[in-house]
């Protein structure tokens, strides 16, 4: 995160931006390699044996992307072009928000029914098209416009995300469900956060590149328009015109990020048709979890009753397995004064 935000002073080829990316590859590297290795690792990466649940990562990765970039910079955008302020822009984030609210039960039921394939594809294209939509932002645009945009993009959100992330976590054995989870949400906060990140340096790029654009494309002797009476210098109307292009290039850079979005949320529409379509299969018995039942033994010598642990079909306490079912009916077969049911009667 940090060289992709020191991009711009650094440049892409420098010495410590190079050495940044290199020495984050290693440690990632020697990070899975130590994990790989420990009786008790601290991420157990097994997890990813499992290509359902790394393509649900994926997709989540992707959607985390683009909602992370629309909640920080539609802000930017009704406060600094339009004017709005805080609170005022808050509350027009807020309709979204309710929309996901309320469809994330109705997601949970739809999975149950259909699987995660088809809510998850239809929602992920939903978000798509909803983005797609919003790149056509001017500085004139209606904050009702911007609240519908928004809520669309909240109905493809809240149909996809919980189908995506259930879909996933149910390939996984029971005893690797925790290490999963824990993997979700490292998937979320790294991609929000290197998505927002690289969103930001595209988008940079892009204000500096328009800007140039408009700089060259304007004659060298253009007049600058006088605002005001007599008394009121030209370096206003200048100033007036600088802030002007400076909102302008500011709208256009938002709208090329909006178009990445779209284009990488189409792409999870793709991958989303590669979860699984259907309910969801029982667990076989070789992942769930061991039961124990807890079984009376047959007193022994007018002893106390001892209690048994059986779990699938495994018997502690016993020495000799082979007497599980004596154990159990109480039975036991007769020898040197011994009777059916009972213990030898020592005299």
């Amino acid at each position: 995160i940090n060289q992709l935000n020191s991009y711009e002073s650094w440049g892409w080829y420098s010495y410590r931006v190079l050495g940044l990316i290199t020495v984050s590859v290693l440690s990632l590297a020697l990070f899975v390699l130590i994990e790989g290795e420990v009786a008790d690792p601290l991420l157990d990466i097994r997890v990813f044996r499992y290509w359902p649940f790394i393509n649900s990562l994926l997709l989540i990765s992707v959607l985390m992307v683009g909602l992370f970039g629309v909640l920080f910079y539609i802000p930017l955008f009704l406060q600094q072009v339009q004017g709005l302020g805080a609170f005022d822009a808050g509350l027009t984030l807020l309709p979204q928000a309710l929309v996901m609210a309320a469809l994330m039960p109705v997601a949970g039921r739809i999975y149950d029914c259909i699987g995660p394939r088809w809510p998850a594809t239809i929602g992920v294209a939903i978000v798509a098209a909803a983005t797609y939509l919003m790149h056509n932002l001017t500085i004139d645009t209606s904050r009702e416009q911007i609240i519908w945009w928004l809520m669309l993009r909240a109905v493809g959100l809240g149909l996809a995300i919980m189908p995506i992330m259930t879909g996933g976590i149910s390939v996984i054995p029971a005893a690797q469900v925790n290490a999963a989870s824990a993997f979700n949400n490292i998937a979320q906060r790294t991609s929000a956060a290197l998505g927002l990140a690289v969103l930001t340096a595209i988008f940079t790029t892009q204000q500096a590149q328009q800007l140039a654009g408009r700089a060259a494309l304007l004659p060298a002797d253009t007049a600058t328009p006088h605002l005001g009476g007599p008394a009121v210098p030209d370096w206003v109307g200048a100033y007036a015109t600088y802030q002007q292009t400076q909102l302008q290039v500011f709208v256009g850079g938002l709208d090329d990020l909006f178009l990445i979005a779209a284009g990488l949320s189409a792409l999870g529409a793709l991958g989303a048709l590669l979860l699984r379509s259907g309910p969801a299969p029982a667990t076989p018995a070789s992942l769930a979890v061991p039961r124990q039942v807890t079984t009376p033994t047959a007193p022994t010598n007018g002893g106390p009753v001892k209690d048994v642990a059986v779990a699938n079909g495994a018997v502690m306490g016993l020495a000799n397995p082979e007497a599980l079912p004596a154990a159990l009916t109480g039975e036991m077969r007769p020898g040197r004064g011994e009777v059916a049911g009972h213990a030898r009667l020592d005299p």
